[in-house]
């Protein structure tokens, strides 16, 4: 009784108070998203605007593990390094929508999924 008035004075719902599950730590996911963040801050900005796509290659591998795990993301990366070239831009009607994106300007849209 004292806890139904306490969430109707609170005006929390069952959803809200319901557990969640923890995402798993992956030691190995931590460690390659800090090599990423590293290669990102030092190297990115003396490459300049190379990467056909968006997002870029490196912000597509951080994402490729965070969603997916330390396996499969770096899988997913390596082929996306892998696609990473002049000739991808023959490919963009049939495989990548092309995107204008106000920094980098006219870049093959390839979300993780």
């Amino acid at each position: 009784m004292y806890v139904s008035l306490i969430v109707l004075f609170l005006n929390l719902s069952a959803d809200t108070l319901a557990i969640t599950p923890q995402k798993q730590f992956y030691p190995l996911s931590f460690l390659l998203e800090k090599v990423i963040k590293v290669y990102q801050f030092v190297f990115s900005d003396i490459q300049g605007d190379v990467c056909n796509f968006t997002p870029s290659c490196s912000r597509y591998a951080g994402q490729a593990i965070k969603k997916h795990g330390p396996i499969k993301g770096t899988i997913m990366a390596f082929d996306r390094l892998e696609r990473c070239n002049y000739f991808s831009w023959q490919y963009a009607p049939e495989y990548y929508k092309v995107k204008w994106t106000k920094q980098r300007g006219y870049k093959l849209y390839d979300p993780v999924e």
